[in-house]
C-alpha cells in the first residue's frame, strides 16, 4: 500500500466515525511470508528480510500519517510499532506509540 491507498480507505473508514484507528504494517518475516506467499501474495517476497520489512514500515508510517492528516482523522489514528524496528527508527518515536494510551474506556471492574 502506498499514499493514495492510505488517503482512500481512511476516508472511508472515517466515515464510520471511529474512536481509534490503529495501524500495523504486515509482517511476513519468518512463517507469515511463508503463507503469505503459498496463498498467492507475492509481495510478500519483498519484505521478507528484516532490514527490507523495517524499510518498507518506515516508508508505510510516514505516508499513513500523511494521510491521516489529508483525511483529518490524524488524532484518531495509533501506530502499533514492532519492537523489532530498533535501530531502524528513533526509539524515543517507537517508545511514544508503545506507551500512549488510546482513547477506550475499560471498566476496572472484577467480576
Amino acid at each position: 500500500m502506498g499514499l493514495d491507498d492510505f488517503k482512500y480507505y481512511l476516508e472511508r473508514i472515517k466515515l464510520i466515525e471511529p474512536k481509534v484507528i490503529f495501524w500495523e504494517p504486515i509482517n511476513a518475516r519468518g512463517t507469515n511470508g511463508k503463507r503469505m506467499i503459498a496463498a498467492g501474495l507475492d509481495f510478500a517476497r519483498s519484505v521478507m528480510s528484516k532490514n527490507s520489512w523495517a524499510e518498507c514500515f518506515v516508508r508505510q508510517w510516514k505516508e499513513v500519517e500523511e494521510a491521516a492528516k489529508y483525511a483529518d482523522c490524524i488524532e484518531s489514528l495509533h501506530i502499533w510499532p514492532d519492537p523489532e524496528l530498533k535501530g531502524y527508527v528513533n526509539i524515543t518515536d517507537l517508545e511514544y506509540w508503545w506507551h500512549k494510551p488510546t482513547v477506550e474506556q475499560w471498566n476496572d471492574t472484577t467480576s
